[in-house]
């Protein structure tokens, strides 16, 4: 399918240039929806090359969003020729290759870049502004607050780490998803109150609209395979605006950011790479092509979410905030849930996970739409493929080998991959063996304890 972007000449929305995609057998034509006031509330001058790399991360996302997945013949992978308007062209001409075997790497696509001449700036601010600009602070890194745990308590150690500096944390919310913009306003608030003036959240509206009225009738793909690519983008805009060198900071558990195939079937649409590892070495690989002086890190990828509940060196905070956090992969989607009024399903690989690792600190006493425990388990297909892979207890070499499969990983870090995967498993058997009903326990060969 060929999609094209293009900058609209005098129309600006929310100060930024109205970005408008039209796709070939959509008759529809969709606007960003990227609301950069919200980023001149920091800072009135735009970073020209930083704006170019979020605008290219922003139509992304909406591409993956406006294109279904279902009219595809594996009702899964789309071949999308993408044309984008920048006003660094020759910059990224030259990084066009990388940026799709990224892109294509994330969302399970074959992506194709084209760029165009913008013909004038995207950031359009109003002439009217008075307030002054809060202005971006001196962070040592930019890290992610998505409204997870994780990123939660990346943000409670950087500010034990750097006790006398302000910390820049960058959020993404899509005004089409319900939960993240106030899980991520909960969690700062809650920093707040710990840590004081400390905390600087810049927090960016970015998705899609379809038509002028956004009507609500054109049904968008909800498969989000490109939402770390926004939160990237936004990150990377911030650290250009911030200085230096700053890395950019992603926190997320090591298994989760592998997501080793729970078993061969779940390979490429089951098996998200949000924050995998040859991504982030492909972002980086495109920053660097750009000249973008910052690299993007994960300093989690060796610990799994137990550890780093356990680890984590604000124990108070953590034990306030859990409650607000939401680490749930189908948040929203409530049509099958026992329990409407929670806020998680309990039944995704990310929830499953979240309970075993709560479980090995005491903590694991949330409320989510279905009990994992209760009720026939094969009904819950992330469950099952779970407690299939506790029962198989896979050697390091079978992980290495599914790991593998699943994504290119620097040889020298694939042991310290795999053991990560181990010791994840391992929280998964002791959360079962404590509170998992006998068909669970059975499923995943595990001994019930007698309480």
């Amino acid at each position: 399918m060929k999609i094209t972007v293009e900058q609209d000449a005098a129309e600006v929305f929310h100060e930024l240039s109205l970005l408008k995609i039209q796709c070939s057998g959509i008759e529809r034509t969709f606007r960003v929806d990227l609301d950069f006031s919200a980023i001149i509330d920091f800072s009135w001058q735009p970073h020209v090359l930083g704006l170019d790399f979020l605008v290219i991360c922003a139509c992304v996302y909406a591409v993956d969003k406006i294109v279904p997945r279902d009219d595809t013949p594996d009702l899964w992978t789309r071949t999308l020729e993408v044309s984008i308007p920048v006003r660094n062209r020759e910059t990224w001409v030259a990084a066009s290759a990388a940026l799709a075997e990224a892109v294509s790497f994330l969302t399970g696509d074959s992506w194709s870049f084209e760029f165009t001449d913008a013909p004038r700036n995207f950031s359009q601010r109003r002439s009217n502004r008075r307030v002054r600009a809060l202005g971006f602070p001196k962070s040592p890194v930019v890290s992610l607050l998505s409204g997870g745990l994780d990123s939660f308590i990346g943000a409670i150690n950087l500010l034990h780490e750097h006790p006398e500096t302000k910390l820049l944390l960058v959020s993404h919310y899509d005004r089409h998803v319900s939960g993240p913009a106030t899980d991520q306003n909960n969690l700062r608030q809650l920093l707040a109150l710990k840590y004081g003036q400390r905390i600087r959240h810049l927090q960016v509206r970015v998705g899609v609209v379809a038509g002028e009225s956004d009507d609500g009738k054109y049904k968008f793909e909800t498969s989000f395979r490109s939402r770390s690519l926004i939160f990237l983008g936004l990150a990377t805009y911030a650290a250009l605006k911030v200085g230096g060198a700053v890395p950019i900071l992603i926190p997320e558990n090591g298994p989760i950011s592998v997501n080793i195939p729970l078993n061969p079937s779940r390979r490429g649409a089951c098996s998200t790479r949000t924050v995998h590892p040859f991504f982030i070495s492909s972002i980086n690989q495109i920053l660097s092509m750009a000249g973008i002086p910052h690299v993007v890190q994960n300093p989690y990828y060796f610990r799994t979410k137990g550890e780093m509940v356990r680890e984590c060196v604000g124990q108070e905070a953590l034990k306030l905030g859990i409650s607000s956090s939401n680490s749930c992969g189908k948040a929203g989607r409530k049509q099958h849930w026992a329990n409407k009024k929670a806020r998680a399903c309990g039944v995704c690989v990310p929830c499953l996970l979240r309970r075993a690792a709560l479980n090995a600190a005491g903590l694991d006493n949330g409320i989510y739409g279905n009990e994992a425990f209760s009720g026939d388990p094969t009904g819950y297909t992330d469950l099952h493929a779970l407690m299939g892979l506790v029962y198989a207890r896979p050697s390091q070499n079978e992980i290495k080998k599914r790991l593998m499969a699943n994504g290119r990983i620097p040889l020298v870090e694939l042991s310290q991959h795999a053991a990560v995967v181990q010791r994840m498993i391992q929280e998964v058997i002791s959360w079962v063996a404590s509170k998992g009903s006998a068909e669970v326990c059975k499923l995943a060969g595990v001994k019930r304890q007698v309480t």
